[in-house]
């Protein structure tokens, strides 16, 4: 089984694919991630707007899928993987067309903004509108939220998140 995991800024998409892998065996790839090491390659301080930046490059020169099928193109067959931050509708389609189901995860904007306090401010350093403006620029994921197949909350505890995610795996199962 492969899950793509999209979702708003703060909203724990981490969170879930972190899950997925030590509660279920899956194992994780972050597109998000991968754009990050790409940025430390090239020397540079790895920032959101670095990794919006050497992500626009590499899909302009590779193809808007380039990312996800470096991480999903090499993997075994039948292993279940959990791929995070996938953020176009290239990449998207190009997961559903593997088979995978697309998950999208939200939560409450001054919920997720306190979340990204809490991050490592040298990565998130944006105030509240900041991080609103930012969604807004990224309009293209809410396009991508648009296709999923799953939507989960997560307002509140862990635990509660942990429930949502258990309950949609054991539904996504009974699909397949």
């Amino acid at each position: 089984m492969i899950i793509g995991i999209v979702g708003t800024l703060g909203s724990g998409k981490g969170a879930a694919a972190e899950y997925l892998a030590k509660k279920h065996n899956f194992t994780y790839f972050s597109v998000r991630n991968f754009f990050a090491q790409e940025v430390l390659h090239r020397g540079k301080m790895v920032t959101r707007d670095a990794i919006a930046q050497v992500a626009d490059e590499l899909r302009a020169q590779y193809g808007k899928t380039y990312a996800v099928e470096q991480l999903v193109g090499h993997t075994v067959v039948g292993k279940n993987i959990v791929v995070e931050s996938v953020r176009t509708k290239e990449e998207a389609k190009y997961l559903k067309e593997k088979g995978a189901l697309l998950w999208a995860v939200d939560a409450d904007p001054q919920v997720r903004y306190q979340r990204i306090l809490k991050r490592d401010a040298s990565v998130e350093n944006v105030s509240f509108e900041q991080s609103i403006e930012k969604e807004v620029k990224e309009g293209v994921l809410a396009e991508t939220i648009s296709m999923a197949d799953t939507v989960l909350h997560n307002n509140g505890t862990k635990e509660e998140f942990f429930a949502a995610i258990d309950s949609a795996l054991a539904k996504a199962a009974q699909k397949v």
